[in-house]
């Protein structure tokens, strides 16, 4: 409800995935400057706590900041009042491994205290390490959406085939085969959601040299909705 709007913002923290600060301010007056508006005594200590744990300079002068150091800025500032809601869109642009690692630490803190965190990002080894659920955005709309382990383990696997003699394809025919190539005369790799028994009495009856029926990682799920 628009009537609700100051309640519901004192309750959100949102990372944008391009900060814009104000550029007259030093950064610990622009963090001072946001963390008034939720109120609260405690933000002083928190402030100094996250500057120290992501290791951002608080009187560095805001244009004199990198883009990851601008980035820390947006982090701190939507954590600074613990919010229920965490909204971050591409969080870790301009982070080193040592600072995303932290951040995801954080991240899960806050968690595991209550707070829901909507997490986007297109380096998906990050959201199978952090999220439990996932969403596949295409064309500004949710294609598929499902816990991370159910996308990974009941609904697609990622099969290698190598057959002993050169592939003859018109004998592989079973539905569930997608994202099919050819990695060499005698070796194929395909995405499968079919029947795993249909698929393997239909290589039964081929030579085979080797099989391998895998978990994908998510990268290759994501491909797969995407194509």
């Amino acid at each position: 409800m628009v009537k609700d709007s100051k309640q519901i913002r004192r309750r959100l923290g949102y990372v944008p995935s391009d900060a814009n600060l104000y550029d007259t301010m030093r950064v610990n007056e622009f963090l001072r400057f946001g963390a008034a508006f939720y109120g609260g005594t405690h933000s002083e200590d928190r402030i100094r706590e996250l500057a120290g744990l992501l290791e951002l300079d608080l009187e560095r002068k805001i244009p004199e900041l990198s883009t990851g150091n601008k980035k820390k800025v947006s982090i701190i500032q939507a954590l600074v009042h613990q919010p229920d809601l965490l909204i971050l869109d591409e969080p870790t642009t301009g982070l080193d491994p040592l600072i995303q690692s932290r951040l995801f630490n954080l991240l899960t803190e806050e968690n595991k205290r209550g707070a829901t965190v909507f997490f986007s990002s297109h380096v998906l080894s990050e959201v199978q390490a952090l999220c439990r659920r996932v969403a596949i955005v295409k064309d500004g709309r949710i294609i598929k959406s499902d816990e991370i382990t159910a996308l990974r383990d009941r609904q697609l696997k990622k099969v290698r085939v190598l057959f002993s003699d050169e592939i003859v394809l018109r004998e592989l025919n079973v539905k569930g085969i997608a994202s099919f190539h050819t990695e060499s005369p005698k070796s194929i790799v395909f995405m499968f959601s079919g029947d795993i028994n249909e698929l393997i009495q239909s290589l039964s009856v081929l030579r085979l040299e080797n099989l391998s029926i895998e978990e994908p990682p998510l990268e290759e799920i994501f491909l797969h909705y995407y194509r």
